[in-house]
């Protein structure tokens, strides 16, 4: 009985110690807000820009959503299946682009708030080549790596891995 006593003493003690350790490592401290100055002109264009984009990605997401909702089923099993699947291609196209808008409607929010083409992780400028190739990106090449890694490079097509 002693040994155990001494033991589960010995574990508490340590886990205490451990304990104190953690309190001693202090809060990382917040990153700053950087504001980039950008032109009114270049605001303009940036916002037609991304306005545009929108617009496009709206239409094709229209456009796939109603044409998967609106496919009649066949007798043909081996077409339904065929259906079935390009359905659940088109609506997880429907999806990606959905996300797109949502980045896009927040780069709109940033470039009001004067954060646009500023990292959210690092908070130094972004690429302006990487802006202009993706002009809603919210993280500079580097973080966008580094948040990338270990991560799937796709989406799977349903939550039914079994085939």
């Amino acid at each position: 009985m002693k040994k155990t006593a001494e033991k589960a003493g010995k574990k508490v003690a340590a886990t205490s110690t451990a304990k104190k350790a953690v309190k001693e490592i202090p809060e990382p401290k917040p990153l700053p807000i950087v504001k980039v100055k950008i032109s009114a002109k270049d605001k303009a264009e940036l916002r037609d820009n991304l306005l545009a984009i929108r617009e496009g990605l709206s239409g094709q997401m229209t456009a796939l959503r109603d044409d998967s909702l609106a496919r009649e089923p066949s007798d043909n099993t081996t077409e339904d299946g065929t259906d079935a699947f390009d359905r659940q291609v088109s609506l997880n196209l429907v999806s990606s682009e959905h996300d797109e808008v949502m980045a896009i409607d927040d780069a709109l929010r940033r470039l009001e708030e004067g954060t646009y083409g500023v990292c959210e992780e690092c908070r130094h400028p972004i690429e302006k080549a990487r802006i202009k190739a993706l002009p809603f990106v919210r993280l500079c090449v580097k973080c966008q790596s580094d948040s990338e890694k270990g991560k799937t490079k796709y989406r799977p097509l349903s939550s039914d891995t079994t085939m």
